[in-house]
């Protein structure tokens, strides 16, 4: 870490990678489910890259997707026939997506989306939610891990940049609200509602507790969207192409006017997209300008069709045997806090679930209710289980991919039933 820190700023390429008291971790090499780190220690990871890695570290058909782009080139400043292949797939498997416009990023997606919902209803504000992510540019990164002692202002949350050099000019236009709460947006439509282009949320509130939603509640949003005229937005970068073939709207049977993919999409390469109706697409040749010199690279897209190929053929088989593992480790977990009395709530899917150390009457519901949790166990935990050879989140989250074997999940579960075995001792 010594060294990285005379070459990189702060020794890492992303904030992220700061969290916890300990020092980031330095890995030397990936395969299937395990990582191995410069000094030579093996971890069963669970981290999976914070999610893209849905088929595992260095999959065959990942490295002979690579490969065969190198036959094609990479990028052409023009069109190629992958971009409407991969396209074309991602219209077949996703609900709301008509049209798709390709970027690098998740965050450049998140951007774009927003653009397209303001240009497209000529109107200005955005609302968004307490604890969710979309991305580190100042228009959205507002109120991801605010203050718990946040103050209501009318209807909306007071404002929290998460970063200096935000100037408040810069998210002005961004209303935030509480999640799992249709009161607190049908008042704010009711107040706003000619004024809100659209309502951008992630389905499932994953980069915070992975905390689902209330039965009813997203069917409600749809509705209430469509009342006032504002177009709803799914940032789906970690449930896109994980939850299932579709995504969380798929599974939940609500669908967006326009939806944001990433991570998954290809398997650990610099990929997203935005999807949406046409009529909402369109006015990317009617005025909205969007760019991007490596947007649709040759490589990027031959990993990608790779990646649906093996995670969505055959009615997404492989995305079902994914969520069956996590399951049972999921289970298995639930057992082992329940037998050492420790109190945890484990939210989410098998897919992708997380646990928050919070008081076992607590159900919690957004990001509010995580002012509960104890933040000390959760880092203790976390850090147990690396000297224990298994690596989750930081924000102790799991995401499962494809690699895992029935014996990883045996391994895991055994690690973390020791693990808190231990912590109930020492309480």
């Amino acid at each position: 870490m010594s060294e990285a820190r005379q070459y990189l700023a702060a020794g890492v390429s992303s904030n992220a990678r700061l969290a916890g008291k300990r020092p980031p971790l330095f890995f030397e090499r990936g395969r299937g489910s395990e990582l191995v780190d410069a000094d030579g220690n093996r971890y069963l990871d669970f981290v999976m890259g914070m999610g893209p890695m849905i088929l595992g570290h260095r999959p065959e058909a990942i490295e002979t997707a690579i490969i065969d782009s190198f036959e094609i080139g990479q990028v052409f400043g023009g069109q190629s026939r992958l971009e409407a292949q991969l396209a074309a797939k991602i219209v077949q498997l996703v609900p709301c997506a008509e049209l798709v416009r390709f970027t690098n990023t998740g965050t450049e997606a998140d951007l774009l989306a927003v653009r397209l919902a303001r240009a497209f209803t000529r109107r200005s504000k955005i609302i968004k939610f307490e604890g969710h992510y979309h991305g580190w540019a100042d228009g959205l990164a507002v109120n991801v891990k605010p203050p718990f002692e946040q103050h209501e202002v009318g209807n909306s949350v007071r404002s929290h940049p998460e970063s200096l050099g935000m100037p408040p000019s810069s998210y002005e236009g961004t209303i935030v609200l509480p999640w799992n709460d249709v009161d607190a947006l049908e008042a704010c439509l009711t107040s706003h509602g000619r004024d809100i282009a659209g309502v951008i949320m992630e389905p499932v509130m994953c980069n915070n507790g992975v905390i689902t939603p209330h039965p009813g509640y997203l069917e409600r949003v749809r509705e209430l969207c469509t009342d006032s005229g504002a177009l709803l937005i799914f940032d789906e970068v970690i449930t896109g192409f994980r939850l299932g073939p579709g995504g969380a709207q798929a599974m939940f049977g609500v669908t967006p006017d326009l939806a944001i993919f990433g991570k998954a999409l290809a398997a650990g390469f610099p990929l997203g997209c935005v999807a949406g109706r046409v009529e909402v697409m369109d006015t990317l040749t009617h005025g909205v300008l969007h760019g991007g010199t490596y947007s649709g690279n040759v490589t990027g897209l031959c990993v990608g069709l790779a990646t649906l190929h093996k995670t969505c053929s055959h009615g997404g088989e492989g995305l079902k045997g994914l969520e069956d593992k996590g399951n049972r480790l999921a289970e298995r977990i639930g057992e082992s806090l329940r037998r050492h009395r420790i109190a945890a709530q484990i939210q989410g899917y098998g897919a992708h679930f997380g646990l928050s150390f919070v008081p076992s009457e607590l159900r919690v519901r957004n990001y509010r209710d995580l002012r509960f949790a104890d933040r000390d166990v959760c880092e203790e935990f976390v850090a147990r289980l690396v000297d224990a050879g298994v690596r989750i989140t930081s924000r102790a989250s799991f995401f499962l991919s494809m690699a895992h074997t029935d014996s990883d999940i045996a391994e895991a579960a055994d690690a973390i039933d020791v693990v808190l075995a231990g912590m109930a001792r020492q309480r």
